[in-house]
């Protein structure tokens, strides 16, 4: 039998979590939909190499972009379409330096695809886990309390096929950070994690409004510190466990479980 949601520990906490989005129009008729206003001082993409046409391979352009652009509030605008990855997309500069301050925007979930290649090299071992992309902090891959302000918003990631090593998002931030309108998908339902928040102290955190496919498990939570929130996420056909949650002081509310 499966296990739906499983914890050690799990304590109910409120947590403050500071949101820095960038100025958006949504359509009243579809809330999934956004759109970016020409002014809006966000870089787009498309003008730096990206080309998002599902067949063009998008790594080393968005690779290049990323080092470009942390640790310096910006926001990276995603215009719709599918942009094919075939390696980990790091938050880390040419020397191997992890670093925070970036902001991912796409235009509405399904319509901006970050979508790993099927059966890409370095994927494909359960048992050495692998990031479509992974998220930074100051002075090095993990550190307490210093991953400011990642954010996620209005996208899929989606990490193909024949991928059963990946973890589709990485993630860590610190104070002022979130995933939102956000889908992780596996097509095959196979994969380590959705949304792993595994390294030391992976919030305070807002994961709102994301909903979770496949893998073998659909959130993995670990550490004492810092508080994640979770609202309104949806989890389903995991392979083993929907949530996992090791120790951290999660506050949930609207948490669904279709396994």
């Amino acid at each position: 039998m499966k296990a739906r949601f499983s914890h050690q520990f799990l304590a109910i906490a409120c947590v403050y979590v500071g949101m820095s989005s960038p100025v958006i129009a949504a359509d009243a008729s579809n809330p999934d939909r956004v759109f970016i206003p020409a002014d809006a001082g966000l870089v787009n993409v498309r003008d730096h190499g990206l080309k998002g046409d599902g067949k063009t391979d998008d790594t080393a352009a968005l690779v290049e972009l990323v080092r470009r652009n942390l640790n310096q509030h910006k926001t990276l605008f995603f215009p719709s379409g599918t942009y094919i990855l075939s390696d980990s997309i790091l938050w880390a500069n040419e020397q191997g330096e992890f670093w925070p301050w970036l902001t991912w925007q796409g235009e509405g979930r399904g319509r901006t695809v970050l979508r790993l290649r099927d059966r890409s090299p370095g994927f494909g071992d359960a048992t050495k886990p692998k990031p479509v992309v992974k998220t930074g902090c100051y002075d090095g891959e993990t550190r307490q309390n210093a991953a400011f302000n990642c954010y996620f918003f209005d996208l899929t990631i989606n990490t193909g096929r024949g991928n059963p090593g990946a973890i589709a998002l990485d993630y860590c931030s610190h104070n002022n950070g979130g995933v939102v309108r956000v889908d992780l998908v596996s097509e095959d339902g196979a994969g380590v994690a959705g949304l792993s928040m595994t390294r030391d102290s992976p919030g305070p955190a807002l994961i709102q409004h994301v909903n979770i496919r496949g893998f073998d498990t659909g959130i993995a939570l670990k550490h004492l510190l810092f508080g994640v929130t979770f609202e309104s996420v949806r989890l389903e056909k995991q392979n083993g466990v929907g949530m996992l949650v090791d120790g951290n002081a999660a506050a949930i509310r609207g948490l669904t479980s279709v396994n």
